[in-house]
Order: C-alpha cells, then sequence, then structure tokens
C-alpha cells in the first residue's frame, strides 16, 4: 500500500502543477523528487498497468501535449529532505487513513501474491478464499 501511496502523491503534484496557471511558471518545466525507486521505475516501464501509474502516465503524457517539460528524480529517502520527509509521512498516513478520500481498491496481483507467500497461505489454497486479501479482492473484481 505504500508504493500506491507513493503514486497517488505523484499523480496529486502533476493535478497540482497542470492547474498552476502558465503565467506564474514559465517554462513550463517541472521536477519532480521522490524516493520511490519503484515508482519511479513503473512510470519507465511499458509493461505495467497498474492503476496508479497507468493514471500517472496519462497525466504526464497529457501535460507534455500542453507544452511540459516534466522530469522526475530520484532522492535519498531518510535524510533530512524537508519536502521529501513531509510527503513520506504523508504517503504513510494516506496508506494508513481508513477516512482517505481516495480508495485504494486496486490492488496489484503480485502484491496480493507477495503478501499471501509471506503469510503461507499459498501453501494451503483452500485457505485462501478465507483470507481477507482475496475476500476484499473478490468483492473488487464484481463491481
Amino acid at each position: 500500500m505504500h508504493e500506491q501511496a507513493e503514486q497517488l502523491a505523484i499523480l496529486k503534484v502533476l493535478e497540482a502543477i497542470e492547474s498552476m496557471n502558465s503565467l506564474i511558471i514559465n517554462p513550463r518545466t517541472v521536477t519532480i523528487f521522490t524516493d520511490s525507486g519503484v515508482s519511479l521505475d513503473s512510470l519507465q516501464n511499458s509493461n505495467n498497468h497498474t492503476h496508479l501509474i497507468e493514471e500517472n502516465k496519462k497525466k504526464v503524457t497529457r501535460m507534455v501535449r500542453n507544452k511540459w517539460k516534466i522530469k522526475f528524480s530520484w532522492v535519498k529517502a531518510n535524510v533530512g529532505i524537508i519536502g521529501n520527509e513531509m510527503e513520506d509521512r504523508l504517503a504513510k498516513e494516506a496508506a494508513r487513513c481508513k477516512e482517505t478520500n481516495y480508495v485504494f481498491r486496486r490492488i496489484p496481483i503480485s502484491a496480493i501474491h507477495r503478501e499471501a507467500a509471506e503469510e503461507g497461505i499459498l501453501k494451503e489454497p483452500e485457505q485462501w478464499e478465507k483470507h481477507p486479501k482475496q475476500r476484499q479482492r473478490n468483492s473488487i473484481s464484481q463491481q
């Protein structure tokens, strides 16, 4: 869930930048810094089609068509970079918050399998149907 929160943070930053008055930001050039190497790798991976990555890619494409120059840059985590520390804290809060307006209902299958493997559930398939993650996934796929 933390990576989804990081990806949502990137999307929200892109939305905020896009809504800014073009007279204030001229030329339309921005660099987005993140400590999420997974998110940066996913944005560059043409085979990654998870929901938030796709939304980020669409937003970047739209902004580039509107003459924005967007660069992403990785920064080391937990070294006191003020904006990054704040973003990390907010991403963690969003990932844990049950009252957030954005719903993390699109859980990548790989994340479910990884958690299931960590919990030993994949070794016992009959238990998988009873597991809360599978019930959540079933309810999502039926929507």
